[in-house]
């Protein structure tokens, strides 16, 4: 459907697919990132 939708916007098939890759990327849900600093918070505020 993304794909599709570039291509009626006027972009080549290589850009559309290349833009379709970052899109999907860009949408994706991000991972948790727990730093060092975030433990420690927590445990010294008894929350581990």
């Amino acid at each position: 459907e993304v794909y599709e939708s570039y291509i009626e916007h006027g972009y080549t098939e290589k850009n559309a697919r290349r833009m379709t890759d970052f899109t999907v990327q860009w949408a994706a849900p991000k991972e948790a990132s727990i730093t060092r600093s975030d433990i420690l918070t927590a445990y010294k505020s008894r929350m581990m």
